[in-house]
């Protein structure tokens, strides 16, 4: 082996300038780099809480929303099963009522068809006595369930109890007063069936003078 010889100075290698001057390009840009990171300003950990704090918040809000949503949709359709079940009971009622009163009516219509029968004569005093008979059951029936006729003869004419079909002079009834009744009124408890068709005096009929005084007056008006 060659012993090497350490007085001769070692020869020095030459750097290529272009070499060091992409060195000194890549370390700037690094610094550079690192001066931006720096810069940017860090989020605070307060805001960091505030920020977790309000997206739990919104969490539960929005939980409680659909809660609510869906009570509000199941009380819905309660309500809607409430209303459709109301009126099928109230259908049921009606219907029950209305079969009580048509089989209370039965018995009235058997007997028309034994008076009306062969076997029973049309005309004399059984007969008449028979149809009072059926008369006086089918107001029984009738009284049963509330309706009651009315009398308007010698009342004052009232809208929303008769029926005015006709208007005459009367010497003996005052103006508004019921004459006659045409056809009878029905009330079932307070609250009104039927009106009555009545007949109503017009008052005392007038002499000619007082026509004249009349036809006076509505010429002035006019």
């Amino acid at each position: 082996m060659k012993k090497l010889d350490k007085s001769k100075p070692r020869p020095v290698k030459k750097v290529s300038t272009k070499k060091a001057s992409s060195k000194k390009a890549v370390s700037k840009k690094v610094a550079a780099q690192k001066a931006k990171k720096e810069k940017k300003p860090r989020r605070e950990p307060a805001k960091e809480m505030e920020m977790r704090k309000l997206r739990n918040e919104l969490k539960k809000e929005q939980e409680a929303s659909k809660d609510y949503r869906d009570k509000c949709l199941r009380a819905l359709a309660d309500l809607a099963n409430y209303r459709k079940r109301v009126r099928q009971e109230r259908q049921i009622a009606s219907e029950a009522s209305n079969d009580r009163l048509i089989y209370e009516i039965l018995p009235v219509l058997d007997n028309f068809e034994r008076a009306l029968g062969p076997a029973n004569p049309k005309d004399g005093e059984s007969f008449k006595q028979g149809i009072e008979l059926i008369y006086n059951m089918l107001r029984a029936v009738l009284e049963q369930a509330g309706v009651k006729d009315f009398c308007s003869v010698g009342e004052e004419f009232n809208p929303a109890r008769h029926e005015a079909i006709y208007a005459l002079e009367s010497e003996d009834h005052p103006a508004q007063t019921i004459i006659n009744e045409i056809q009878k009124g029905y009330m079932r408890n307070a609250r009104l069936l039927r009106p009555a068709q009545v007949t109503v005096s017009k008052g005392c009929p007038q002499t000619p003078d007082q026509e004249a005084e009349d036809a006076d007056e509505s010429q002035k008006d006019e």
